[in-house]
């Protein structure tokens, strides 16, 4: 398909790119993630990728994760009625994302995974998102054995999950809802520092002979928050650099990117999330100028 034309082209050229990063086995492949692909049930295409050994490492928004979180507890989503206006969904309890329907049971019940979780952290020590999401890997490998689940399989490949913009999710909204619990019953809060998500990941690619990055795996789907950590390498002169683009993107070491999209419509009744666009510096890797680069 790669040498077909269009949007032929990029699908096969992004499926060679793929390929490519699972078959080196030095390459350590980095997949960033976003719109609304596990609402679409199609988290189990990054169970697969997980439980292959293909991905090592994943950044993605919180909301994908919570999603699921919904069908890796064993809960649902639905098609949508297009002749049912939301303020009647709203009412029966239905959020609706795009064309797919989610009772907002499926949250409260992913509330109560979460708060099981973090009802059993140590107060003394600082939580981050590759943090709890391990914690919930566990918490669903122990008591979800029967179900597939990207945390899930994340636990049990060794494959960290960072989530960038955590408060921005529904998991950011349960701890901070544990969070007043605690104060209320007079109990220690649990701190949150997303500079340790931070530094755990740059540590994590600096120890890396190459790099590979599958980006924005949407198949289709609406697009949604950027990583720009995913697009942080080694310093500029490490023996794993290398200059390139792909399909638009560029590589380091090779870092290869995926870049299969489609700039959706159809709107959502669930609140619409900023867009952001940072800077990229790409002549070091010191923790001061990747914050820098982050924040300029």
């Amino acid at each position: 398909m790669a040498k077909t034309a269009f949007t032929g082209r990029q699908l096969g050229e992004a499926a060679d790119v793929l390929e490519a990063m699972a078959r080196d086995e030095e390459c350590f492949v980095v997949m960033t993630l976003a719109g609304a692909m596990t609402v679409a049930k199609q988290g189990l295409i990054i169970t697969e990728l997980i439980d292959r050994g293909i991905v090592n490492a994943i950044v993605s928004t919180g909301a994908l994760m919570a999603h699921g979180l919904v069908e890796a507890t064993g809960r649902a989503h639905f098609r949508y009625n297009p002749d049912v206006p939301d303020t009647e969904l709203y009412e029966q309890g239905y959020n609706r994302v795009y064309d797919t329907l989610e009772p907002e049971q499926n949250l409260d019940d992913v509330e109560e995974v979460v708060s099981e979780v973090l009802e059993s952290w140590d107060h003394n020590e600082v939580l981050c998102s590759y943090k709890l999401n391990h914690a919930i890997g566990a918490h669903l490998a122990k008591h979800a054995k029967e179900q597939r689940g990207i945390l899930k399989s994340a636990y049990e490949k060794g494959v960290p999950v960072f989530v960038p913009a955590f408060t921005d999710s529904e998991l950011g909204l349960d701890l901070a809802l544990n969070n007043r619990m605690r104060e209320s019953t007079g109990r220690h809060k649990l701190r949150f520092d997303p500079f340790e998500d931070l530094e755990h990941f740059a540590a994590t690619l600096l120890r890396q002979t190459r790099l590979g990055h599958a980006w924005g795996l949407g198949l289709g789907l609406g697009l949604g928050l950027g990583h720009p950590w995913a697009t942080l390498g080694p310093p500029k002169g490490h023996p794993s650099v290398t200059q390139g683009s792909r399909m638009g993107r560029f590589a380091l070491g090779p870092l290869f990117s995926t870049e299969i999209q489609k700039k959706g419509g159809g709107g959502s009744n669930r609140r619409n999330r900023r867009k952001r666009r940072h800077r990229r510096n790409r002549k070091s890797f010191t923790g001061p100028q990747i914050l820098s680069a982050l924040l300029s």
